[in-house]
């Protein structure tokens, strides 16, 4: 990562900095999340934070798998099967949704943005809008605006909007997902064996509305839901991709 000299964000005189923050800077942003009271997550979701952000900053972001998560972090043995047991994607999406929720709050004005790109674990970082100097147009995050915190009061208010909507979705889509046994499934009793028990078939939510920032809610709301669902360990649940096709990545 090319090091830049550090810029004090409170010093109203100093020359904004380039695109791409130094280590320091992430460093820094790093702690202030951490101890902020929004930021509130499981001891394991910080660790998940702490370890991206430390394997990226170390030249290491190649090793930031799956695998290496669930084994590094979360403690599983050398055993893991990624593929039934979805621990570190349902992590994942609480720490994407833990951080926006930290952006829209406590730091709307922070220098710098770390986030967790949706189908990845690398974390990217850059400055927020109002500490950049040359940054290309529209190179900004979806949800942060050029005015900076100005924008945070209608984006709090979209914030209770989706939590709102989170419940009512949980609702809707328990009373869509139906409990079934595997070899009854058309089309797919051969392709994949059957799970003991009971099963429970979940498909993710869509976005209607046309607006490409609702997609972070839409996959928040099926992450939620599988997030609930597993807990139940004697069912299994098996999600199924847009195309209505059940994953057995996604067995749980």
């Amino acid at each position: 990562m090319e090091q830049q000299r550090s810029w004090n964000c409170d010093d109203d005189t100093a020359a904004p900095p380039g695109p791409d923050p130094p280590e320091q800077e992430i460093r820094a942003q790093l702690d202030r999340i951490l101890a902020s009271t929004e930021f509130n997550v499981p001891a394991r979701v910080r660790q998940f934070l702490i370890y991206v952000v430390n394997e990226t900053l170390a030249g290491r972001a190649d090793r930031i798998k799956a695998y290496t998560v669930a084994v590094e972090v979360f403690g599983r043995d050398a055993n893991f099967d990624i593929q039934n047991d979805p621990v570190v994607r349902i992590e994942a999406g609480r720490l994407r949704r833990a951080l926006e929720r930290y952006y829209l709050l406590a730091g709307s004005s922070a220098p710098v943005l770390i986030e967790i790109p949706k189908g990845a674990y690398v974390p990217r970082f850059h400055w927020q809008p109002e500490h950049e100097d040359d940054g290309p147009p529209g190179s900004q995050p979806a949800f942060l605006s050029r005015h900076g915190s100005a924008a945070a009061p209608a984006w709090r208010g979209r914030y209770r909007l989706a939590g709102s909507l989170l419940a009512l979705g949980t609702l809707a889509a328990v009373a869509l997902v139906w409990a079934e046994n595997w070899p009854q499934s058309a089309g797919s009793a051969a392709a994949l064996p059957a799970p003991p028990g009971p099963s429970l078939t979940l498909k993710p939510f869509t976005n209607l509305s046309g607006q490409p920032e609702v997609n972070y809610y839409a996959a928040g709301l099926t992450d939620e839901l599988l997030a609930q669902l597993v807990r139940f360990k004697e069912l299994t649940v098996l999600v199924r991709e847009a195309s209505g096709d059940a994953s057995p990545g996604d067995m749980a």
